[in-house]
């Protein structure tokens, strides 16, 4: 009866083991070689806001909370004269080839975050 209470502790052991290699942090960095490699003119836009202060607000905060997506792009604030609806103020990841701006899109989107791909 002893040896089957000896048996589970090793067998404990090696269940930490298999946690420290765990493939969440692996996919963060797999992003950034893309982005790196696939520079280009592609923009992906993600908000519309009212002022250039606004602007980066929100790029701060969606970058923040979206870094495995945008990490490593930077930021392009495009002003919009939309006549009677106003000036708006464009928030644009820049830095993208079309396959790279694609992906990023379709990864925030699967996030419910809004995201349009916006040709050179």
């Amino acid at each position: 009866a002893q040896t089957p209470s000896q048996t589970p502790p090793p067998a404990a052991a090696p269940k930490p083991q298999p946690a420290p290699p765990a493939a969440a942090p692996a996919l963060q960095p797999a992003p950034a070689p893309a982005k790196a490699s696939g520079g280009g003119n592609w923009r992906v836009q993600l908000a519309a806001v009212r002022s250039e202060a606004e602007a980066s607000t929100e790029w701060k905060r969606l970058t923040s909370r979206h870094g495995a997506a945008l990490g490593g792009l930077s930021m392009q604030v495009a002003k919009a004269d939309l006549g009677e609806k106003g000036i708006f103020y464009r928030i644009q990841g820049v830095g993208l080839d079309e396959e790279r701006a694609k992906s990023v899109c379709a990864q925030l989107k699967s996030q419910n975050v809004g995201c349009v791909v916006v040709r050179p």
